[in-house]
């Protein structure tokens, strides 16, 4: 199933015009339009032509709501790219059992139709926030963090989220006194900050190892919604299940000595997503920088212009169809990543994790992977986070 234009999906309005879409895939409803004047012409974060421009189109998935087709051009590694129907189905962060464990993307995607890698991490998870479906924060920040966001419609766009994380101390059984804190499971401490870990951080050797600020640190565990010790230094020792741990650093110590925080205190911590714009997050996924905001290319999107594989994801204007791009083998440099999306034309989009993080997955009878691996010593790279289309 072939055609040599280049790739333009249409937001689909219902079954019925979905379905004429799939079988119009032979020839001109979706596969329309051409990328090299949608481009409108080379500027600084962007390659003149969209590299899909004369590439053969075979349409490799499909089903309601979700289609993924490869491209192929002689000489170049093939690029997918997965429309997603946002009337039928929902682009959802998929998360691993725990912050640092990591897995295989066709071994964590679950029953999503197709899905990608995720966030750019370390040893010590995903760089950015992670909040579950349904709104349950798994890391973050108390600053703002580029992330795709899921609204209360289940719907993505691309914003930023922090996290509010307040530990909230009964010094006395009338007297609350609520201390914020800046990190939750996340290896980002603050100066004189306060960073929260629980259950869900997963091996707490690791935070042994963590590049702590160079202050006096101070770890209080909880269980059972009491403080049950407080030692110096950054305390490995496991976390109870059900409980937390605090560490503490330079006068972010001091403000839970002030607020009574000390073995047998009662404590409780809540933590909330926040997002410019909406009253509910209802998840989120970091990535690594947006890219295109409004349809227009943003110039910090020209960083590490290389042809490396490429993890992409943007959103059609209307916010009616979403699309997921993973560019295998050689890849894309930024700038081509930058023309592939225009003249997708897109009018928002971000990166995602790259290299030998790159890949997309597809459920049949079971997950299939798509691409070409990169990195052909290394196999299919466990990563912490996903990104897939889930039927509604």
């Amino acid at each position: 199933m072939t055609h040599h234009a280049p790739f333009r999906p249409q937001p689909p309005h219902g079954r019925r015009v979905l379905a004429l879409i799939i079988v119009a895939a032979t020839a001109t409803a979706v596969l329309s339009g051409n990328a090299a004047t949608a481009a409108s012409g080379p500027d600084a974060c962007s390659t003149a032509t969209s590299p899909l421009t004369g590439a053969r189109v075979v349409t490799v998935y499909s089903r309601p709501g979700n289609i993924v087709r490869e491209f192929l051009r002689p000489g170049r590694s093939p690029i997918f790219i997965s429309s997603a129907d946002l009337l039928h189905t929902a682009v959802l962060p998929v998360l691993g059992r725990t912050v640092t464990q990591r897995q295989q993307v066709r071994s964590m995607m679950g029953p999503a139709l197709s899905a990608t890698n995720g966030d750019f991490f370390t040893i010590y998870g995903a760089d950015g926030v992670e909040v579950a479906p349904g709104g349950i924060p798994v890391k973050g920040t108390s600053y703002y963090q580029p992330a795709i966001v899921i609204d209360d419609h289940r719907n993505p766009l691309i914003s930023q989220v922090k996290l509010s994380i307040a530990l909230h101390s009964r010094p006395s059984p009338t007297h609350t006194i609520v201390v914020d804190a800046q990190a939750y499971n996340s290896a980002r401490p603050a100066v004189d900050g306060l960073s929260v870990f629980d259950s869900r951080w997963g091996a707490p050797a690791l935070l042994g190892s963590m590049r702590w600020q160079p202050q006096p640190a101070t770890s209080y565990t909880v269980a059972g919604g009491r403080v049950i010790s407080v030692v110096p230094g950054v305390s490995t020792v496991a976390i109870p299940a059900g409980g937390f741990r605090v560490v503490a650093q330079g006068n972010g110590n001091g403000r839970l000595v002030a607020a009574g925080w000390h073995v047998g205190t009662t404590v409780a911590r809540f933590v909330a997503a926040q997002a410019p714009d909406l009253r509910h997050v209802n998840g989120a996924l970091g990535v690594g920088r947006p890219t295109i905001t409004g349809g227009h290319i943003l110039g910090s999107a020209c960083g590490f212009d290389v042809a490396t594989p490429r993890t992409l994801f943007g959103i059609l204007p209307g916010g009616r169809t979403a699309v997921l791009v993973a560019a295998s083998g050689q890849g894309l440099t930024m700038r081509e990543s930058n023309a592939l999306m225009r003249g997708i034309g897109v009018a928002s989009a971000a990166m995602l994790d790259g290299g030998g993080s790159t890949v997309m997955t597809v459920r049949t009878t079971g997950p299939v992977q798509l691409t070409v691996h990169p990195y052909r010593y290394e196999g299919d790279r466990p990563v912490p986070d996903a990104l897939g289309v889930f039927a509604r």
